[in-house]
């Protein structure tokens, strides 16, 4: 991920129904804090992910979520690279 402003210290995203087992900054191979919110009907589980340092403009860094997925998951899909903005990586979804 690139980040798009100054002193990005936190990443949250959406993780209805996953059971995150880890979470790691791969370019500095470190296990990173991270916290799952109650549940939201409609809105699902925030997935709070906490960076080592804060990120700044234009900073990239990879982040790996090891994470099964149960039988209350809704639907995951996935769009292949050339169908993302980018073009370059595949983009996982979800829907209810």
């Amino acid at each position: 991920m690139t980040s798009l402003k100054d002193n990005l210290r936190d990443i949250i995203l959406d993780s209805a129904d996953l059971y995150i087992k880890q979470v790691r900054q791969t370019t500095t191979d470190l296990n990173l804090f991270f916290q799952i919110s109650d549940k939201n009907q409609t809105l699902g589980n925030k997935l709070h992910i906490l960076l080592p340092h804060p990120l700044q403009k234009q900073e990239k860094t990879t982040i790996r979520i090891y994470y099964k997925t149960s039988t209350e998951n809704p639907s995951i899909g996935w769009l292949a690279p050339c169908n993302t903005a980018g073009k370059k990586h595949p983009f996982m979804y979800t829907q209810f």
